[in-house]
């Protein structure tokens, strides 16, 4: 189930008589300036500031020490020329793809028919991203089907091994020491 946490939240406050009902209506029509924050500090009114706790800091705040490994790590790739394809220089807007709020759901299923509610967002990028596959290979959406869900290498490696060699073609792997 997805709730509207913002209605859950103005509804115990309002039960609880820390907002009046003319602020819990204002914040139910979306009244930016009657919204209200909850706070080690309590109930604050009328700001647009959010709060400051960890999640809502940048890593160089959190944990400097990993924020350093991090460009560290940033600055070695700017300076080498990556000749393993899979670990080739991601560009800025694909870190700003895997860096932002949709990872933070689970969207097992396909869209429209997913096992937990509030993917209607997931849904559109997954639709999205499906279009585009087709797109880039000139397929007809009502000839052709794409997954755009491998959740490893492996079966990613394998799904563009399937997709471009005939029925019965050789892959040859390198074996990789452990």
């Amino acid at each position: 189930y997805t709730l509207n946490l913002e209605r859950v939240v103005v509804g115990t406050l309002l039960g609880l008589g820390k907002i009046t009902p003319e602020q819990a209506a204002a914040c139910q029509t979306g009244d930016a300036d009657a919204k209200f924050m909850v706070s080690a500090q309590g109930i604050t009114t009328g700001t647009k500031a959010r709060p400051q706790l960890a999640g809502n800091k940048p890593l160089s705040e959190v944990d400097p020490t990993m924020a350093a490994l991090v460009q560290d790590e940033k600055a070695r790739q700017m300076r080498c020329i990556e000749l393993i394809a899979s670990e080739n220089f991601t560009s800025r807007a694909v870190m700003e793809c895997l860096g932002s709020a949709l990872t933070n759901k689970y969207s097992e299923g396909q869209p429209g028919a997913r096992y937990y509610g509030g993917n209607e967002v997931i849904d559109k990028v997954e639709n999205l991203c499906k279009e585009r596959a087709l797109k880039a290979f000139s397929l007809n959406e009502k000839e052709w089907g794409v997954n755009v869900q491998p959740y490893s290498g492996s079966p990613a490696n394998f799904a563009v091994y399937t997709a471009l060699l005939p029925p019965h073609a050789r892959v040859m792997g390198l074996d990789l020491p452990s």
